[in-house]
């Protein structure tokens, strides 16, 4: 029984890991970096810096179908292990 319920709770997951492999993600990322003499102006001995700043989404577009059919069988197969367990 405890084996089954196990077996449920892992299965109602990997559901919601396919569901999350079909939305966008959106990743962003920060960087600084300082030189010295001053890149800026050359003439200057002292320490120059930049901050460089981005975002990338991510959208699965061609991937839409076979997420969706691997969704689908995650979904059937969560749903005949709650059978097992109702039974």
């Amino acid at each position: 029984m405890r084996s089954l319920r196990l077996a449920d709770t892992i299965y109602s997951k990997r559901v919601r890991l396919e569901t999350a492999e079909l939305l966008p993600k959106l990743y962003g990322f920060a960087s600084y970096s300082a030189t010295n003499p001053n890149s800026f102006n050359g003439q200057k001995k002292e320490f120059g810096g930049q901050y460089y700043l981005g975002a990338m989404l991510q959208v699965p577009i061609s991937d839409l179908f076979s997420g969706t059919f691997r969704r689908r069988q995650a979904k059937a197969e969560h749903r005949i292990k709650q059978l097992e367990l109702a039974e």
